[in-house]
């Protein structure tokens, strides 16, 4: 009986994929965190980040969450870009449709990593008044990875 229990609980452990697990991307050097001391409770951290995976990752900023020690989610900014581009059409006169996919990637909205290759990760937030820092970046399928 406690073999099977034993054997059940390492298949259990063993299956899926929980938003903790660290996945194929990873912190490649250390970040950089920034902060101000004119505005303490705002941070930023920029890094690259490697796909040490067997395929392609698409990422994409709609899908990134920074967690709290809690578990909650902190009100963030993300993007797969080093500097600060901008739209291609004045907010009355773009597209009806959504951005395309080519647009998406420029303004560091989607990154597209093949195995091995690294892409700059930019992440941002402003805490609330008793409001924990975030420990993690949960980049959905792409894994997670620790905040510095």
């Amino acid at each position: 009986m406690r073999a099977a229990a034993l054997g059940l609980s390492l298949l259990l452990v063993g299956c899926g994929s929980s938003p903790s697990s660290p996945g194929p991307v990873a912190w490649e050097g250390k970040p950089l965190v920034v902060r101000q001391p004119e505005l303490p409770r705002d941070t930023i951290v920029s890094g690259k980040i490697v796909n040490r995976g067997d395929e392609e990752l698409r990422l994409d900023s709609a899908d990134v969450r920074l967690v709290a020690p809690s578990g909650n989610a902190v009100e963030s900014t993300t993007r797969f870009a080093v500097g600060v581009s901008h739209q291609l059409y004045s907010p009355r006169e773009g597209p009806k449709e959504k951005d395309p996919e080519f647009l998406r990637e420029r303004l560091g909205e989607v990154a597209r990593v093949r195995p091995g290759a690294t892409v700059p990760l930019v992440v941002a937030w402003r805490l609330g008044p008793g409001e924990a820092a975030p420990v993690r970046v949960d980049l959905g399928d792409g894994g997670s990875l620790a905040l510095p």
